[in-house]
């Protein structure tokens, strides 16, 4: 009984571990989808650095943008950009290789779908 009660607590440490253990590591190119009220847009986040240190560089519509004030912490992250002389606020969550966010612009909320690519 002792090797029973033994063997179902140690399965239940490794799948929980298992489930808590998501990868949130954002570093990569990820490919993103935009759909704004005009158009799609579609486009990559290069995330660069190490924990505590990342920055973003945003290519979208023939533009490249660096990201401002990026904090990244537990799969969550947050940044701010210009884009078409709009001031847009990012924030969103990294699971694995997909990424979700809200995008907070002139009032309206856009859904912003990635995927890591390499």
């Amino acid at each position: 009984m002792k090797v029973i009660f033994t063997l179902m607590l140690a399965c239940m440490f490794i799948t929980g571990n298992a489930m808590n253990n998501v990868d949130t590591d954002p570093t990569g190119t990820w490919d993103f989808t935009v759909q704004a009220p005009d158009m799609t847009y579609s486009g990559e986040i290069e995330i660069t650095g190490e924990d505590g240190d990342y920055s973003a560089t945003l290519s979208v519509a023939g533009a490249t943008i660096e990201a401002s004030d990026l904090t990244i912490e537990d799969g969550e992250f947050s940044f701010g950009i210009s884009f078409q002389g709009m001031a847009c606020d990012i924030e969103g969550t990294i699971e694995g290789d997909k990424m979700d966010a809200v995008i907070s612009v002139e009032g309206m909320e856009l859904v912003l779908k990635g995927t890591r690519s390499e």
